[in-house]
């Protein structure tokens, strides 16, 4: 912040942040301290998601295939056209990953397999559910509402930041891990996975470890 807010004439920041990051700072900072200007985007549109997977697959080459769906949805006297099964496969898509991209990426890729040289087969996304959450004490649920607030930290900095033994760090990201709900990184950062980013910050509302 110090660095971005530092007296010069020639730059200008352009600074994104996911929302509980930007609810963290404005608790801590007050609004319109740090930031003379802010533009909230709204999450993607069922479309949106639609239009931007498809437009990155096309660059692969490889052509899609949606006779699972089509075979698990329909009965002999169906007759739904494929752009409407792709449609509403995509609609299933958002619905799962809460109009988040990097999410909605992963579940993309978990419902693709193999069906030839150069043809995928589109089944079901997988989605994994978090497991164990509400049998973890508060320290780790302190650690999983510092990774959000933060989006993504190291051991070190996580436990300059909740101020928690590193022992104790340790063992929630495992455990975080083993539940689905944290993932590392090659960058060797912990954050949220993706697929579990809304039922994570839902659990750490009710349970007032985060707000907003």
């Amino acid at each position: 912040m110090e660095l971005v807010n530092a007296n010069t004439t020639n730059l200008f920041w352009c600074v994104n942040f996911n929302r509980r990051s930007w609810d963290y700072l404005e608790g801590a900072f007050g609004r319109g301290q740090l930031f003379r200007n802010t533009l909230e985007i709204p999450p993607l549109t069922d479309a949106d998601v639609q239009n931007l997977i498809l437009r990155r697959h096309r660059h692969t080459g490889f052509l899609l295939s949606y006779d699972t769906i089509i075979r698990a949805t329909q009965g002999p006297d169906d007759f739904t056209g494929l752009a409407q099964i792709e449609t509403q496969f995509f609609r299933l898509l958002w619905g799962q990953s809460k109009g988040n991209p990097r999410a909605a990426i992963v579940l993309w890729t978990s419902a693709l397999s193999p069906a030839g040289k150069d043809r995928l087969k589109v089944g079901i996304p997988y989605y994994r559910p978090i497991i164990g959450l509400a049998k973890l004490g508060d320290e780790a649920l302190f650690v999983y509402a510092a990774i959000v607030r933060h989006e993504n930290l190291t051991v070190a900095e996580a436990v300059a930041t909740t101020s928690l033994p590193e022992a104790v760090v340790r063992d929630a990201i495992r455990a975080g891990i083993n539940a689905n709900a944290i993932a590392c990184g090659e960058d060797q950062r912990y954050r949220f996975s993706p697929t579990a980013q809304f039922a994570l910050i839902q659990f750490l509302r009710g349970k007032n470890f985060i707000h907003g």
